[in-house]
C-alpha cells in the first residue's frame, strides 16, 4: 500500500491515524472517568451507553429544531422581501396611471368632424380622446358612460387597450344612437379605472 501512495499522502495517513488514535484514547479516558465518578455517586455504570445514546439523540433533536427555526425564520424573511417588493411595484404602477392625463374629447360622427349636436339617426357618435404621460407597457382598462339628459347611463362599454407602446395614446368610444334616444344634453365621460379622466356634453336633437 505504501508503494502506491506518494510521501505527503503517506503523511496525511499518519497524522490522521494519530489524531484518530487520540481521539480513542480521549474517549476511553472520559468513559474511564465518567464510571468512577458513577461509582462514587453510587450510580450503574452499564447504562452509560444508554445515557450516551439518550444525549445524541437530545443533541440531534435540538439540532433539527434550531435548523427549523432558521428556515421559518427564513421563510419569513424571504415572504416579507416578497411582500414589500410587490407593495413597492404596486404603488409605483398605481403613481404612474395616477399620472395619466387627457386632453379635451371631442365628440364626433363616422367621419371625424366634431360635433356639438347630433341627429339620432341610427348611426354612430364616437368620443376620441388623447392621453398623455402613459406608461409603456401597460394594458389600460378604459370605460365609457353615454349618460342621457335624465342622469341615466344609456349606453355603456369597457375594453382593455393592447399593451401601451407611446406616451402619447389615442383611444375612442361609441354609442349608436336610434330615433328612440332622448332629445336633450347629453354627457359622455371616458374613465380609467375608477377615474373619470374626461368627459364632454353634447346635444341630441
Amino acid at each position: 500500500m505504501k508503494s502506491q501512495l506518494s510521501e505527503k499522502q503517506w503523511s496525511q495517513v499518519v497524522a490522521e491515524v494519530t489524531r484518530l488514535a487520540q481521539e480513542r484514547d480521549d474517549e476511553q479516558s472520559r468513559r474511564e472517568i465518567t464510571e468512577q465518578v458513577l461509582q462514587e455517586l453510587q450510580l450503574p455504570t452499564d447504562l452509560i451507553d444508554d445515557a450516551l445514546k439518550q444525549v445524541q439523540y437530545q443533541e440531534a433533536l435540538a439540532k433539527q429544531r434550531r435548523q427549523r427555526l432558521w428556515l421559518g425564520v427564513a421563510g419569513t424573511v424571504l415572504l416579507l422581501v416578497i411582500i414589500v417588493s410587490f407593495w413597492a411595484w404596486s404603488s409605483n404602477r398605481s403613481a404612474s396611471f395616477a399620472r395619466i392625463m387627457a386632453d379635451a374629447g371631442q365628440v364626433t360622427r363616422t367621419d371625424g368632424n366634431a360635433a356639438q349636436t347630433v341627429t339620432p339617426d341610427g348611426q354612430d357618435v364616437f368620443y376620441r380622446v388623447k392621453l398623455r404621460d402613459v406608461p409603456l407597457g401597460e394594458k389600460l382598462d378604459l370605460s365609457c358612460n353615454w349618460i342621457d339628459p335624465t342622469g341615466k347611463v344609456f349606453h355603456q362599454s369597457r375594453w382593455e387597450t393592447r399593451d401601451t407602446n407611446k406616451a402619447v395614446w389615442e383611444t375612442q368610444c361609441r354609442c349608436r344612437l336610434g330615433t328612440h334616444a332622448p332629445k336633450g344634453t347629453w354627457k359622455v365621460e371616458m374613465k380609467l379605472g375608477d377615474r373619470t379622466i374626461n368627459a364632454a356634453d353634447f346635444k341630441v336633437e
